[in-house]
């Protein structure tokens, strides 16, 4: 049997809203089989938080939680990151140059979403919609992911409207059958 495995799935995302949440569930639910994975979401309510000692540590207690239960298990964080733009995301001193920095440093993975998750599952900005929490939903429900060109969602370097989301996740979850 493999070993264990816990994704760490931080969003940037506020606990109430949760938008992004709903999109990245989606494409974990369609494109990958998740059997037996442990996965845990931790919200830094704004990227700013990104290295806040109170997220560092739940993230440090998760993984210590989950190795004294399942010996041998690995544990993956993935940061899930808005780009907000295209032409700033690789300018060095940047607030994305600094954050990829970070996870670099501390060895997790990214992905991002460029400029953001509305703009890659719905191609709109997220001012235009007149609720983004609702449009979230509607889109899970009517299972609107499947209308998704995965080749946007599998890019390596940034473009608009484009994510890595496929890339990252299938380093770590098999993909089912015929879909990736």
């Amino acid at each position: 049997m493999d070993n264990p495995l816990q994704l760490l799935l931080v969003a940037e995302t506020s606990s109430e809203e949760k938008t992004d949440a709903v999109y990245i569930n989606d494409v974990i639910k369609h494109f990958f089989d998740t059997s037996g994975v442990n996965i845990q979401w931790i919200t830094l309510g704004g990227k700013a938080n990104y290295k806040n000692k109170k997220i560092e540590n739940k993230i440090k207690n998760l993984k210590n939680m989950f190795r004294s239960y399942n010996e041998g298990g690995k544990t993956v964080t993935i940061y899930f990151i808005d780009t907000d733009s295209t032409e700033k995301a690789y300018k060095k001193g940047s607030f994305f140059h600094n954050l990829c920095d970070y996870i670099n440093e501390k060895e997790y993975e990214l992905v991002w979403f460029c400029k953001n998750a509305e703009n890659v599952f719905l191609k709109v900005e997220p001012e235009t919609l007149t609720n983004k929490t609702q449009e979230a939903k509607d889109f899970a429900k009517n299972n609107m992911i499947s209308r998704v060109d995965k080749e946007r969602l599998s890019k390596l370097a940034i473009e608009l409207n484009c994510s890595n989301i496929l890339v990252v996740l299938s380093k770590y979850l098999p993909n089912k059958a015929n879909i990736i």
